[in-house]
């Protein structure tokens, strides 16, 4: 990222965090939201905690904790605050928490990103939602925590009702069970749109996912579902347990106390009308009260009792005494009624106590079966697919000699021998094409060296010349050549030259510019005349490219002297006698450009005198650029001493005294280019 588009972001945030900050604290905000209906009540002020937290990162998360948490205590303020909200107004209940909240997001979000993030959507969307799941139930219980510590008897964290049971009765509540369906749902819409806007002007990444990563993915989702449902049907199937033994208990109760007043009505004590700890039951007379377990009710009448509701006689009904809800039951008979109350928070209290052991024995078993599953298809499948993948990746670097060895099923080992199986008639038709491209490149070369003339037949009887010439390619056909050949009136036609590349292209395009130039100079044109009509057929239909360059001589013994044109060939060494060699360089001799590369190239004839004793030695550029192990040109200068120091030898002696040196001083090391030279002496 630029550092103007950074800050150009960073403001953009900046202002995001602003604005957001300005809603959290309206008043009007603060109070809405916080949502109200019925029994239910629950905040959706988390969900822009968990978008910045995602988005941004954790300090702008940390700043809407915060603004979560002002937010809190100016609801805690309003006009419609009851009892508990208005414990919302203590800083350390209101704000730490919701500054705890940011921190778990980041962290699950950052952790399961790691873990299954296959940089697809449904990966994106898994991430999102679980670390806002997380958020939401750390909201919860952080709450429930700092409420424990500081308004323990407000909360009824009493010696009956654990502080684990508010907690996990919290959690599993249907509250919670909104708030986090809505807040993950939000979440989710915002990264699905927010996806589906950027692909219009991103392009799709290519990066396939990697299997590891997409089974943690749907491995953890299924984990969470599964986890989450077993969970709420296990504590719903406690709760309806729960709730079926106090109604029978509510109706036996009933019926007893009927029955001991029917006999006499001073045989009820006030104790027989308790339930539970925190029950209450009144037995009326003509609707008055004349017993029940709280005294100060005695001799109020029915309509003066705090419950909102009864159903029809005999009936359980859910209602509200004191406000607390829980369940009662109206039963009548003659002048007598009992009317038994019991609160959810009696009839829940073991349930909250069951459920907090099933919560965390469920989250300690789908954490290890999760680990378990896990492990099993990373050392069953993954690390098996990935010990296949690294051997077909030595294959493709030309391991042929690679097998793949993968065992413990029977998929993996009938892969394992397909790719074996593979392999091994991919290197048997590889020696087969191999080696009859060793025979054709043979073949190839015979020819090659077949088409490279005798010295014995142009040397002429009475020896007032000796021509001599050896090639060696650095391939089994190159695209160096040599040739000389006697013309009809006697003079010695001779040319050295040197084709781009290497192999059987090359060796082609030597073969068309060596008949070329031989039946051209046959012909009567002279070397500059005959190199350039080779050059324009030679550039005609040239669609690889290629060119040569070639020193085409002609000797002629009554002139003696020497005709020649150069097309960008090196300079020969001529060796006159009695004088030191000297290379024939372009500062004094024509030199053009080379054939094949542009048509309608002009070329020039120049000439030497070549008189009895003289040499002259040329060459291609494989011999000067011969390499050391150590990288180390051979050179001009090197050669001219040895030129000079065997000037005395025959001539194909001069040949091998150049070849030897060269082998001293290249060593070992591979031969690069195509080593061609031609000896010319009177």
């Amino acid at each position: 990222m630029s550092e103007e588009k950074f800050e150009k972001n960073r403001k953009l945030q900046i202002i995001c965090l602003v604005f957001l900050a300005a809603i959290y604290l309206t008043p009007f905000i603060a109070r809405h939201g916080y949502i109200v209906v019925g029994e239910l009540s629950f905040t959706i002020l988390i969900i822009p905690v968990a978008l910045i937290t995602i988005r941004m990162g954790l300090p702008a998360g940390l700043f809407s904790g915060a603004c979560f948490g002002l937010s809190s205590m100016i609801a805690a303020y309003g006009p419609n605050a009851t009892g508990m909200d208005e414990l919302f107004r203590n800083p350390g209940l209101a704000i730490l928490p919701r500054l705890l909240i940011p921190v778990v997001i980041w962290f699950v979000f950052r952790c399961v990103r790691r873990i299954a993030d296959d940089h697809t959507l449904s990966a994106r969307l898994i991430c999102g939602g679980f670390a806002t799941l997380c958020g939401v139930v750390a909201n919860t219980v952080f709450v429930i925590f700092t409420l424990v510590i500081f308004f323990p008897e407000e909360i009824g964290a009493t010696d009956s009702i654990s502080a684990n049971a508010l907690i996990i009765s919290s959690i599993l509540g249907k509250n919670l069970l909104i708030e986090t369906l809505i807040s993950v749902s939000v979440v989710c819409i915002y990264i699905l749109v927010r996806e589906k806007v950027l692909r219009k002007n991103v392009p799709e990444e290519n990066e396939a996912p990697a299997i590891r990563k997409t089974f943690q993915k749907w491995l953890l989702f299924c984990s969470v579902v599964t986890f989450l449902i077993t969970l709420n049907f296990l504590h719903h199937i406690i709760s309806f347990e729960d709730i079926g033994y106090y109604q029978e208990l509510l109706t036996e109760r009933a019926e007893d106390i009927l029955h001991l007043a029917e006999v006499s009505s001073d045989g009820v004590r006030n104790s027989d009308l308790e339930i539970g700890k925190t029950g209450i039951g009144f037995l009326l007379k003509n609707s008055i009260v004349i017993h029940s377990n709280e005294e100060e009710y005695i001799g109020k009448r029915l309509i003066e009792l705090d419950v909102l509701s009864f159903g029809s006689d005999g009936e359980i009904t859910y209602s509200t005494f004191d406000g607390a809800s829980g369940q009662s039951i109206l039963k009548s008979r003659g002048d007598y009624s009992v009317i038994l109350f019991i609160p959810h928070s009696e009839i829940l209290r073991k349930k909250n106590r069951m459920s907090a052991f099933m919560l965390s024995g469920l989250l300690i078993l789908f954490t290890i079966i999760y680990l378990i599953v896990s492990k099993m298809v990373k050392h069953g499948v993954v690390e098996k697919i990935e010990t296949i993948n690294a051997s077909l990746s030595r294959i493709r670097e030309g391991n042929l000699e690679e097998t793949v060895d993968v065992k413990g099923n029977a998929e993996f080992e009938e892969l394992s021998t397909g790719i074996n199986t593979t392999v091994e008639t991919l290197k048997n038709t590889m020696d087969e094409i191999t080696e009859r491209n060793r025979q054709e490149k043979e073949f190839a070369r015979a020819v090659q060296y077949a088409a490279l003339p005798d010295p014995k037949t142009v040397r002429p009887q009475n020896g007032e010349y000796d021509v001599a010439a050896s090639m060696n390619t650095a391939e089994e056909v190159g695209g160096d050549f040599y040739d000389f050949y006697k013309l009809d009136d006697g003079r010695l036609g001779f040319v050295i030259a040197d084709v781009s590349g290497k192999g059987i292209p090359a060796a082609l395009f030597m073969m068309t510019s060596k008949t070329l130039l031989r039946d051209l100079i046959r012909n009567g044109k002279d070397p500059a005349e005959a190199m350039v009509i080779a050059n324009n057929q030679l550039s005609e239909n040239n669609e690889q490219g290629m060119f040569v360059t070639a020193w085409l001589g002609i000797l002629d013994l009554e002139k003696e002297e020497i005709i020649f044109s150069n097309a960008g060939h090196n300079p020969p060494l001529l060796v006159r006698n009695g004088e030191e060699p000297i290379y024939m360089d372009h500062k004094k001799y024509k030199r053009s450009l080379i054939l094949g590369f542009m048509p309608g190239t002009a070329y020039q004839n120049d000439r030497i005198t070549f008189s009895k004793g003289d040499m002259l030695y040329l060459y291609t550029d494989g011999v000067t650029e011969a390499k050391s192990p150590d990288g180390e040109f051979y050179g001009e200068e090197r050669l001219k001493k040895v030129i000079d120091s065997g000037r005395s030898l025959e001539i194909q002696e001069v040949l091998r005294a150049v070849q030897k040196d060269m082998d001293g001083f290249v060593g070992k090391a591979d031969q690069f280019d195509d080593i061609t030279m031609l000896v010319l002496r009177r």
